[in-house]
């Protein structure tokens, strides 16, 4: 896969606004949280603000949840919201679809995988908004 541009990522994220954390960029949006390793990305990473959008259980819930690879999903079918659609720009390659739960008892969320180490974790009333 080749380098994503903070412009690639910028589409995810509330306001425009993308973060380093982690060892990783971080979009915010409602109800979607996407992750890139920060080796994947090109461009002037002063332009990132330093922190983390949302709690650190969840950010950590997103890059650090195993993923099965048993479980492909096909982002870019018509059936997704505008989010998960445009995930198919960062990698055109099959994206793996893992439950995890922020909390005990909680919803799951889904943690959308790309085979280059991007990841989407969103809920899945969001997944399927239409807009």
């Amino acid at each position: 896969m080749n380098t994503l541009t903070l412009d690639q990522l910028r589409p995810f994220a509330a306001n425009d606004v993308l973060y380093r954390c982690y060892g990783h960029v971080i979009a915010a949006g409602d109800g979607t949280l996407l992750v890139v390793p920060i080796t994947l990305v090109s461009g002037d990473l002063r332009q990132l603000v330093d922190g983390c959008p949302v709690s650190y259980h969840e950010a950590l819930t997103v890059i650090e949840t195993p993923i099965s690879m048993d479980l492909p999903v096909c982002v870019d079918d018509g059936m997704h919201c505008r989010t998960v659609r445009n995930l198919i720009h960062l990698d055109a390659n099959p994206w793996r679809i893992q439950p995890a739960r922020l909390a005990v008892g909680s919803d799951a969320i889904w943690i959308l995988n790309s085979s280059s180490g991007a990841r989407c974790g969103i809920t899945p009333d969001m997944a399927f908004q239409t807009e």
